[in-house]
């Protein structure tokens, strides 16, 4: 299953990233990371106005990030996404796009509104990972010498 990500649409609706920030798309991208990562899901968000010049598509981990050229848009870009996808039933559009949610039903594929997933992202709260087992000085050293970084004037 992959996620269609109207980026601008739900960058309106989050409360803690404004669209009048200059970084807001990397910050975006940020915080859908975890999520997605946690997840075990594709996502690949889509925003107007890609800077000219620059990539019109990059990869963090599980996300792809993709930007309309001019002449063209996110929702363009997502439709034909949508409407050309083999099996568009393993999509989940993301978006309060009327026009686009439409594609969706029209094409059987999944779909929510960007507040339904900003209440999603909001529920989610990061698993804390188990502090790391320290190693002491003895041991370090012991690995050091193992791999032939240490130490080793006694031999």
């Amino acid at each position: 299953m992959a996620y269609l990500i109207d980026g601008h649409n739900l960058l309106g609706i989050l409360s803690d990233i404004t669209l009048q920030s200059a970084d807001k798309e990397e910050k975006l991208v940020q915080k859908l990371r975890p999520y997605f990562a946690y997840l075990r899901q594709n996502a690949h968000v889509f925003f107007d106005g890609g800077v000219v010049g620059s990539r019109a598509q990059l990869k963090l981990g599980n996300i792809q990030v993709f930007f309309a050229r001019q002449g063209s848009s996110a929702d363009a870009l997502i439709a034909q996404r949508i409407r050309t996808h083999p099996n568009p039933s393993e999509l989940v559009l993301v978006s309060n796009d009327r026009q686009l949610l439409q594609i969706a039903r029209n094409n059987r594929a999944r779909w929510m509104t960007a507040s339904q997933f900003a209440q999603e992202l909001s529920n989610y709260k990061p698993q804390k990972q188990a502090n790391p087992t320290k190693l002491s000085s003895e041991e370090v050293t012991e690995w050091l010498t193992l791999f032939g970084q240490g130490d080793t004037s006694d031999s």
